[in-house]
């Protein structure tokens, strides 16, 4: 009944999964059996596959390709889809859809896409050396083809059928409007190994302007709109691609009008490595799925280029292997994240959160070594975490996710890691925020500067929240501490309890209580054992790079 409500369906369809099977099964003329399996309710989103593969071409001896497109009646012709799902979204026009369906197409069959004649070609030749042997007593039980009519067909397939058959499958995808008029931008070279001091350049459009980025993001936005990190590269006095100093991701469309192209996607490497040791980290982890959601391990490129991790691998911690056949990509910044159950994580966290990849092993709750290296085993990331102080923990009444905060400190070291804002966590995304305004303000004159009460997490528009954040105890025991609340999405500054014994030299104090409160903000109790000293000073010292 969503089947011609974009928005409205989207929670229930995995719609880039459901492009893919569409556009494959108009590829190969397979036969009108598919499966699809999901939840009821909003989620992880139906997946659809075929059921009987073994049609999925068939050459012209059995029902060949042709033009699968048409749509017709609902569900009485192929290019309606399972559901009529298919014909009814492009009926609807909504151009997050439309541009979806296009980027999918360009995906498949240009640029050693799935759906190219080399892939598939390698792909057949493959499989039927798995089962030639196989087939002798298949031939025999069925008395239908003999190993040579069989080798046969697979011959003809890889000499008339499949060569020919990517350049057919987009003329009838074009023709009837499900990848537009307006071609992908060429890049010369698409991507690859070059030196650095290399220019890449486009040809030249038949029509519109090329618009690229080079921080990992679309220039179109969602609806249609440029981005405003987007130049545009064609036409006279604009933006000329840069000359390459660094791994570089560039991502590019061509406009015209209001009409955009697919898009082209491509990763150069300036260097002999795609990514160095310490470029990559975990940056966020959900250790303890029963109370705070599904598992993950969150991947973050720290540097400032662009990565590959294109075979990279876990070798502690979980198991997961990045594909060796195909570059993941991560611009500067960019995150990624790798789950241990799908369908639980996209009821938990919704189908917008891009899934790199499913591992299998699962994260130990006591706490262990994680680590991430390149296929000839050199380590690019490791780390040890724990579960107890002083790592921020997942007390009886307040669940967390661990959050990476402060890298430069060491991923070893528990004072780089801090509990998330959010109980769930914020995979895929960041809870951080940014302190603006001058540092040393005192807007409601409660004696605290601004840059302290933001690390507090009080505020200094409020002169009754800063004075009594911050209290001094001293125990039976002697212990002399200071209890205080820290903003957990301050990651841009380090807020440090330090002990003297006389205001010149100065050392880190003992943590000895931290609490997550809930709403963003810890309680933290840091001190010293004052039995037996002179004097004994504690103080708060905020830092800000």
């Amino acid at each position: 009944s969503l089947r011609g409500n974009y928005t409205a369906v989207k929670p229930l369809l995995d719609v880039s999964e459901y492009v893919d099977y569409m556009v494959m099964w108009m590829f190969g003329g397979a036969e009108d059996e598919y499966r699809c399996v999901g939840p009821n309710v909003a989620g992880s989103g139906f997946k659809f596959y075929l059921n009987d593969a073994d049609g999925w071409f068939c050459g012209p001896y059995y029902c060949a390709a042709g033009d699968r497109t048409a749509r017709g009646a609902p569900g009485r012709l192929g290019g309606d889809g399972p559901g009529s799902l298919f014909s009814m979204l492009f009926k609807e026009g909504h151009p997050d859809y439309r541009a979806l369906l296009a980027d999918r197409i360009y995906k498949a069959l240009f640029n050693n896409g799935a759906l190219m004649p080399q892939q598939n070609a390698a792909r057949l030749a493959n499989r039927c050396n798995e089962i030639q042997r196989a087939f002798i007593a298949e031939s025999a039980r069925w008395n239908y083809l003999t190993p040579a009519e069989w080798a046969g067909r697979r011959d003809d397939a890889l000499t008339h059928w499949l060569p020919g058959r990517t350049a057919a499958a987009l003329a009838g995808y074009r023709n009837a409007g499900f990848y537009p008029t307006l071609d992908a931008p060429v890049l010369n070279p698409q991507g690859g190994a070059v030196p650095s001091g290399f220019q890449p350049g486009f040809a030249t459009p038949a029509r519109g302007t090329i618009y690229f980025t080079l921080d990992g993001s679309d220039p179109r936005l969602p609806g249609g709109a440029l981005s405003r990190t987007a130049q545009a590269f064609s036409g006279a006095g604009l933006t000329a691609l840069p000359v390459l100093s660094q791994n570089t991701l560039l991502k590019s469309r061509v406009k015209d009008g209001s009409e955009w192209s697919a898009l082209n996607e491509a990763f150069f490497q300036v260097g002999p490595a795609p990514v160095e040791p310490g470029e990559v980290a975990v940056s966020e982890l959900n250790y303890d799925p029963a109370r705070t959601g599904a598992e993950f391990v969150e991947l973050a490129n720290l540097s400032s280029r662009a990565i590959n991790l294109r075979d990279a691998r876990f070798s502690d911690g979980i198991s997961y292997s990045f594909p060796d056949n195909r570059d993941t990509l991560l611009a500067p910044g960019q995150r990624l994240v790798l789950v241990k159950d799908l369908f639980r994580f996209q009821q938990r966290y919704g189908i917008d959160v891009p899934v790199a990849g499913i591992y299998s092993g699962s994260l130990d709750k006591s706490g262990e070594r994680i680590t991430l290296a390149t296929r000839s085993g050199d380590t690019l990331s490791g780390f040890s975490y724990g579960t107890s102080q002083p790592w921020p923990t997942n007390d009886k009444s307040r669940t967390c996710t661990l959050v990476l905060s402060h890298p430069e400190l060491g991923l070893d070291n528990p004072a780089a890691w801090r509990a998330s804002a959010d109980a769930n966590g914020s995979p895929g995304g960041s809870d951080s925020t940014s302190f603006t305004g001058v540092a040393s303000a005192d807007l409601d004159a409660d004696g605290l500067p601004a840059l302290l009460e933001y690390a507090l997490g009080t505020s200094d528009t409020d002169p009754s929240s800063g004075p009594g954040a911050v209290t001094a105890n001293l125990d039976a025991l002697g212990n002399f501490t200071i209890t205080f609340p820290r903003n957990l999405r301050a990651d841009d500054v380090t807020l440090v309890a330090e002990t003297s014994g006389d205001l010149l030299m100065w050392s880190p104090a003992r943590l000895f209580v931290r609490e997550n409160s809930g709403a963003g903000i810890a309680r933290e109790t840091w001190g010293v054992q004052a039995v037996g000293e002179p004097a004994v000073f504690l103080r708060l010292r905020v830092v800000r790079p």
